[in-house]
């Protein structure tokens, strides 16, 4: 049996027995465009008091809720690994069920790149030479330039 969990604003929520079905995309990591965020069809999740407190009520009479109009934080955990770490929800529908839908990925890269360039960006804080000491003194590194183990071959 799969257990799911749904995590939305860091609250789980109460989801169907069918699950989640998610379409992950793969990117080409040589080229920066087309790049697509991995989304989930849309999920139906029942509209039970949890949900609802999760969703600020939305949907319900008289709720004011500002939740179609922000970006929910989401995680998604599949017996017990996480599949989507740091996703966002959109909420498509109130009526009957709440009606969802899980983004992931470069969600938002588009926005945040705007007409800047890979040639734009500042990597001069990544700008050194590479030599041995710099390649072993690297491996304490938390943040960045950051080199993996390897065997060069070189004994």
């Amino acid at each position: 049996m799969v257990n799911e969990q749904l995590y939305i604003n860091g609250h789980e929520v109460d989801i169907y027995p069918e699950g989640i079905n998610l379409n992950l995309q793969i990117n080409d990591m040589g080229s920066a465009q087309d790049r697509q965020s991995s989304y989930s069809n849309t999920i139906r999740l029942p509209k039970t008091s949890k949900n609802q407190m999760v969703l600020g009520f939305l949907g319900t009479p008289g709720s004011m809720s500002r939740v179609p109009y922000t970006q929910l934080p989401c995680r998604y955990v599949v017996n017990g690994v996480p599949i989507v770490i740091s996703g966002m929800v959109e909420v498509r529908a109130t009526a009957g069920d709440y009606e969802v839908v899980i983004y992931d990925g470069v969600i938002d890269l588009t926005e945040r790149l705007k007409d800047v360039t890979l040639s734009d960006l500042n990597y001069s804080d990544l700008n050194h030479y590479l030599s041995s000491a710099n390649y072993t003194d690297s491996f304490g590194n938390t943040s960045g330039y950051i080199y993996g183990i390897a065997d060069f071959g070189l004994g």
